[in-house]
């Protein structure tokens, strides 16, 4: 439910991601790594992509061992890439495209004080594949997650 497309505005990226990380800042819930770069005008499903990192942001705080969440968001040929790091466990290279399966959990004690219900990154995806976007998980040395999400830039005009 709630994933179906909207129409595409264009947006400044970098102005829309610092909207969703003052939300964060201002809730107090997680300490968020973030520096500004330079603007981005794209056309994006903005509902779509904030929960698209939402859903990222969220996972990277819940596993990332209170530690700092790092957010980047850079240009590279003609795509802009999302990246959402934390400093958690990781995932095993087992399990790195399983989390992206509905329900499919690491940790299996259905606790909601440690985890979720297994569907934020299942709905991350699906909302990456209907829109043409590119998602992944990557390990980062010495530990922890590197979430990915490339849309490609493009406007409406």
């Amino acid at each position: 439910r709630g994933l179906q497309p909207h129409a595409p505005e264009d947006v400044d990226l970098r102005d829309f991601l610092d909207g969703i990380i003052a939300d964060y800042r201002q809730s107090g819930t997680a300490v968020i790594d973030w520096e500004p770069g330079a603007s981005c005008i794209c056309a994006v499903d903005t509902l779509a992509l904030r929960r698209v990192l939402t859903n990222l942001i969220d996972n990277a705080v819940r596993y990332g061992g209170e530690k700092p969440v790092e957010v980047r968001c850079d240009t590279d040929s003609g795509v802009a890439v999302f990246r959402v790091r934390d400093r958690g466990p990781g995932i095993p290279a087992a399990e790195r495209e399983a989390v992206f399966r509905p329900f499919h959990r690491l940790e299996t004690s259905r606790s909601r004080s440690t985890g979720g219900s297994g569907l934020g990154l299942a709905i991350a995806r699906q909302l990456c594949e209907t829109h043409g976007w590119d998602i992944d998980l990557q390990p980062r040395e010495p530990g922890g997650t590197e979430a990915r999400v490339r849309v490609p830039l493009g406007t409406t005009r």
